[in-house]
């Protein structure tokens, strides 16, 4: 938003607060803002180059900034003063331009390691503006995320990983300078290499991807929760078993269910060398597949829970907990298949990490599933710990209550009708 209050066509009115630093700031405003009335005005306007305003240009405000004096006309074009010329050229400046100079009017001859006395360190991977004063020294490398500008010294490498580094007049580089672009202007001394090279950073969103990997990726995050809904209204006990017994032992069971998974293929040679297993065959992998099912939806449980705790303010019912347990593990691979799809060496990097990562993440419901499966039959038997297993068996059956002796019942007497005490 600009600092100084729109001039409106025709001059009637103009209130600008003149809040200026310094008398010479104050001179050239109003020197601007003069030249701005006479040309909001002329019907006549002069004519340097084919970027200068023509005659029936208008502005509508003007502005004092970081670009110098910008104004804007009733198109909605931004407009520049160049003070060379003196003219208004269209368009901004580019920074580089723009840097306020604050050297001393007169200093004479003084070296930079005489001027440069006072020592500032500079935060890594600033994402602020950084600029180096006229008599400041930085005795270290510069790494930043933002805009550098040099205008004392700096003994080391500067670096900026998104924004340009500009060396003014007065500024000296004795290391290398790596930026996406990097301006040193005459006067400006760099004791390194210059290397302009495109920003790490800068992701292209909009260029074209393939939308395969995000059909794949949905295909497969629609069957989960549909798998997820069914089991838990149709097979809630199983579920509540199987989820049970998949928490327990997380660290045992991955590894367990690997080695399961690795004995797949031999076990799919057993059961089709035998005489009826050659149509069973296609019920070995498939029963692998749902325990894998099983185990996503189990693990999209636990996670659901998790969230639930951390942020909902408690547990929720299982079947919450697993819609958003299994959205939160399939967004890293919507995330992967969106960077993959995506034209750049930056956002592929990108699409290779979170790849790996969904990867492991995955192979942990699906590893431990096959343990789970196989401990409580599909869900079937409820699970119990080793430990709890043998406590169970080397506890003592109850003993069996002393047998009644004959002596312990009461003799029928003479008054008894078919052996029954009246009384």
């Amino acid at each position: 938003m600009s600092p100084w209050p729109p001039i409106r066509p025709g001059w009637q009115t103009w209130d600008v607060g003149l809040k200026m630093r310094t008398p010479r700031a104050i001179s050239v405003f109003l020197t601007v803002a003069g030249l701005v009335c006479a040309s909001a005005w002329s019907s006549s306007a002069q004519s340097t180059d084919a970027s200068d305003k023509p005659a029936d240009t208008i502005f509508n405000e003007i502005s004092l900034d970081d670009n110098g004096v910008v104004t804007v006309d009733t198109a909605g074009y931004e407009w520049y003063y160049d003070f060379e010329r003196e003219v208004f050229v269209l368009g901004i400046p580019e920074p580089d331009e723009t840097v306020p100079d604050d050297r001393p009017i007169d200093d004479g001859d003084v070296s930079v390691e005489q001027r440069c006395t006072e020592e500032i360190w500079i935060k890594p991977f600033e994402t602020r503006p950084v600029t180096v004063g006229y008599d400041e020294f930085v005795d270290d490398d510069i790494t930043v995320l933002g805009r550098v500008t040099v205008k004392g010294w700096v003994t080391g490498d500067v670096e900026s990983l998104n924004r340009r580094v500009l060396v003014t007049e007065t500024g000296r580089v004795d290391g290398n300078i790596q930026a996406p672009k990097v301006v040193v202007r005459e006067g400006g001394i760099v004791g390194g290499d210059i290397v302009e090279k495109a920003s790490p950073l800068d992701i292209d969103f909009s260029a074209p991807f393939s939308a395969v990997g995000i059909v794949v990726v949905s295909s497969f995050t629609a069957f989960l929760l549909i798998s997820g809904v069914l089991l838990i209204i149709v097979a809630p006990r199983h579920v509540n078993n199987f989820c049970v017994c998949f928490e327990c032992c997380k660290i045992k069971a991955f590894f367990l269910g690997l080695l399961l998974w690795l004995l797949l293929p031999p076990l799919i040679v057993l059961v089709a060398i035998t005489i009826v297993g050659i149509p069973l065959t296609p019920l070995v992998p498939l029963a692998y597949f749902l325990t894998a099912v099983m185990g996503m939806v189990a693990f999209g449980n636990m996670i659901g829970r998790a969230f639930a705790r951390r942020f909902l303010g408690g547990e929720k019912s299982r079947l919450f907990q697993t819609t958003v347990g299994i959205l939160l593990v399939m967004s890293l691979w919507f995330v992967s298949a969106i960077l993959l799809g995506s034209s750049g060496a930056t956002a592929e990097g990108f699409g290779v990490f979170f790849l790996v990562l969904a990867i492991l993440l995955t192979a942990f419901p699906v590893s431990s599933g096959v343990r789970a499966a196989f401990l409580t039959r599909f869900g079937v038997r409820e699970y119990l710990e080793w430990k709890d297993r043998a406590k169970s068996a080397a506890e003592p059956p109850p003993p069996a209550p002393p047998p009644i002796r004959p002596e312990q019942f009461p003799t029928p007497g003479p008054d008894s009708v078919s052996g029954v005490d009246e009384t």
